[in-house]
C-alpha cells in the first residue's frame, strides 16, 4: 500500500519541487509519480540499474502517465567509491536540467536528501558549508546522519 512505502520527505523551495525517497517497488514508484505529480526522477541506488523503476514511470507508449512524460536518470552514488568531486558536480548539473517536482531515491533517502541538500543550497546561493549544513538541519534531511555524506556535501563550498 502506499501508506506503507518508505516516503522521506516532500520539499518546496523556490523553483524546487522534491520528494526524497527509500527503495521503490515499480509501483510504489508508479503512484508517488502521481500522487505529487512528479516530472522527473533520479535514481541513486545501484538495484535501480536493472530499469524496472525506469520502465514503470517510462512505458513506451507514454499513455500510462497521460503522455506527459518523466524524466528519469539513473545515476549510481555507492558511498564511499562515488563521494567524489567529479560525482558531485555531475549531480548538480542534473538536477539544475530536471523538471520539478523531481522524485529523487535511493535505498534509504540518505544520499537522495545530500544530493537534494546540495541543490537547495546552491539555489538559495549559499557559500558556506556551515550555512549549508544549518539549512539541511531546518529541513530534516536524512544525511546529517552519515559522516561520510556530510563530508562529501561540505566538499562542494
Amino acid at each position: 500500500s502506499v501508506d506503507a512505502m518508505p516516503m522521506k520527505l516532500v520539499v518546496k523551495q523556490g523553483a524546487t519541487q522534491a520528494v526524497l525517497l527509500g527503495k521503490q517497488t515499480p509501483q510504489e514508484a508508479q503512484s508517488v509519480a502521481r500522487e505529487h505529480h512528479v516530472r522527473s526522477w533520479l535514481s541513486l541506488d545501484a538495484s535501480d540499474a536493472d530499469g524496472a523503476v525506469r520502465d514503470a514511470l517510462c512505458p513506451g507508449d507514454a499513455e500510462a502517465d497521460g503522455g506527459k512524460g518523466i524524466e528519469y536518470v539513473y545515476e549510481r552514488l555507492n558511498v564511499p567509491d562515488d563521494l567524489t568531486r567529479e560525482k558531485r558536480e555531475r549531480l548538480a548539473a542534473i538536477m539544475e536540467k530536471l523538471p520539478a517536482p523531481v522524485a529523487i531515491s535511493c535505498a534509504t533517502g540518505a544520499r537522495a536528501s545530500a544530493v537534494l541538500g546540495m541543490h537547495l543550497a546552491r539555489e538559495e546561493g549559499i557559500a558556506r558549508e556551515e550555512d549549508a549544513i544549518a539549512m539541511a538541519r531546518e529541513r530534516s534531511l536524512d544525511f546529517l546522519a552519515k559522516p561520510p555524506l556530510v563530508s562529501w556535501v561540505k566538499g562542494g563550498f
